[in-house]
């Protein structure tokens, strides 16, 4: 019986002073403002155009993140595309060492031979 007193204690002690939650109702009929109609449309167009502009970004976004994933693939291309440069570029200095070599002793052989 002690659990009952304690229960009916415990209510009793509960201050009675709780703010009740408002209660929102809606009524049938809602009062029409025009200026607020107006600014509300208003709202929702300028949403519209904003969710318009954010599609276009998005669009522009995903564009240069498509070009920013391609950048390794360029820089290897690039780095393949300099190896070969180089190892032409040398290929030629041979030859143009050897061509020089050539004329300097075909002009040498001319002189001698005088």
């Amino acid at each position: 019986m002690k659990s009952i007193n304690s229960g009916a204690k415990a209510e009793a002690e509960k201050p009675e002073t709780a703010i009740p939650e408002p209660q929102v109702t809606t009524t049938q009929h809602q009062i029409h403002n025009p200026v607020l109609e107006a600014e509300v449309n208003k709202l929702d167009q300028d949403i519209k155009d904003q969710a318009k502009v954010q599609a276009a970004l998005e669009s522009q976004i995903q564009y240069h993140v498509s070009k920013l994933q391609q950048v390794p693939v360029f820089e290897q291309q690039i780095a393949g595309l300099m190896r070969d440069y180089d190892s032409l570029r040398n290929h030629y200095n041979q030859l143009q060492e050897k061509k020089l070599s050539a004329q300097m002793a075909g002009e040498l052989e001319t002189h001698q031979s005088r």
